[in-house]
C-alpha cells in the first residue's frame, strides 16, 4: 500500500507539472498575441522585435511533438499504475525469509525436545545458530559451534 501511495503521489506531482507547463504555454501564446496586436496598433515595430517574436513561437511540428510526448508520458504513467500491482508477487507465494525459516527450525527443535524425540542440546544449538546468524557484525556461527 505504501509503494502504491508513493507512485500515486509521483503521478500527481507529474500531472501538476504538466498542467503548469501547459498553463505556461497558454500564457505565452496569449501574451504573444496581445503584445503583437498592441505593437501593431500603437507602436512602431522593429524588425528585430519581429524576428525575436517569430523565433519564440512554437512551430506546428513542435506543438505536435510536444503533444505526442505528453500523451506518451501520460500513457506510460497509467500503464505503470495499472501494471505494477500485477507484477508484484503475493507474500504467500514467496519462499520463507531467513528469519522465518530459522524460527521454524528452532520451533521444530523445541517441539522435538518437548516430545522427548530430541535433546535439549539440539534445541540450544538451533537457538544459538539462529541468534548468532542474525546478529549484525557476527560471522554467522556462534563461538561454541564445532
Amino acid at each position: 500500500a505504501g509503494r502504491t501511495a508513493r507512485i500515486g503521489a509521483r503521478v500527481a506531482r507529474m500531472l501538476r507539472a504538466l498542467r503548469l507547463v501547459r498553463l505556461a504555454k497558454l500564457y505565452k501564446v496569449a501574451s504573444g498575441r496581445r503584445v503583437q496586436t498592441h505593437d501593431l496598433e500603437t507602436w512602431d515595430v522593429n524588425e528585430d522585435d519581429e524576428k525575436l517574436y517569430d523565433q519564440a513561437q512554437e512551430s506546428r511540428i513542435g506543438a505536435k511533438l510536444s503533444d505526442l510526448t505528453t500523451r506518451r508520458i501520460i500513457l506510460a504513467v497509467l500503464a505503470l499504475l495499472f501494471g505494477l500491482p500485477m507484477l508484484q508477487v503475493d507474500r504467500t507465494k514467496r519462499l520463507p525469509e531467513s528469519a522465518d525459516y530459522g524460527a521454524n527450525v528452532v520451533w521444530k527443535a523445541f517441539r522435538r525436545w518437548e516430545d522427548g524425540r530430541g535433546s535439549r542440546e539440539a534445541y540450544e544449538e538451533a537457538m544459538l545458530d539462529y541468534v548468532f546468524y542474525h546478529l549484525p557484525l557476527s560471522s554467522g556461527k556462534h563461538p561454541a559451534s564445532h
